[in-house]
């Protein structure tokens, strides 16, 4: 297990959803999101990279994120964590694994339900995602999406479920979570695929 620095990069979608008169939309930035969750054994250094609605993010946007994790990389970072909305984020993994390169944990994670809605999951996802990016040997699976204490690879992830906390699967990897939030990290055997 790596000590960290671990850079939590912000993309927007719902885990940054904040409520006003007009809506549930992107609000919360990264320091926002990294003070969700407390008591970590590492430093996380926060970083917004946009704060858009997942459907709106575009293909420059994506080669705007992967400069920012490669930058966050050469900085010293044992991890990364992309929050990111989930109608995109498995398009955004897939194309973090073709443009990044890295022998460091690339971790992508987001929420299903808004942070002012009645169990929001994105503090869970988020806390995940950093255990996940702790653990080095992961980076030889290149970006992975964390969701639900699941660890997803880039080229077999898709969204499964348009309402569920538990959204995404990898349909065709053989299940195995070995200790998700009570026992350690979750794993997908797909990595080793």
């Amino acid at each position: 297990m790596s000590n960290g620095p671990v850079s939590l990069l912000a993309m927007g979608g719902t885990v940054a959803a904040a409520l006003d008169d007009g809506g549930a939309a992107p609000r919360h930035g990264a320091g926002d999101l990294a003070g969700t969750v407390s008591g970590l054994p590492v430093a996380v250094r926060p970083r917004d990279v946009r704060t858009v609605p997942s459907r709106a993010v575009t293909l420059d946007d994506m080669w705007t994120l992967a400069a920012a994790v490669r930058e966050e990389i050469e900085g010293g970072a044992a991890g990364v964590v992309v929050t990111h909305g989930t109608d995109t984020l498995e398009e955004t993994v897939y194309a973090l694994a073709m443009l990044v390169d890295t022998d460091v944990p690339v971790v992508v994670t987001g929420a299903m339900r808004a942070p002012h809605l009645p169990g929001a999951d994105g503090p869970a996802n988020i806390r995940a995602a950093i255990s996940a990016a702790l653990h080095p040997p992961l980076a030889g699976y290149g970006p992975v999406v964390v969701f639900q204490d699941e660890i997803h690879v880039a080229r077999l992830v898709t969204k499964h479920h348009s309402t569920r906390v538990a959204a995404f699967a990898s349909p065709s990897a053989p299940r195995r979570v070995p200790g998700g939030e009570r026992g350690g990290t979750a794993a997908r055997s797909a990595a080793r695929h």
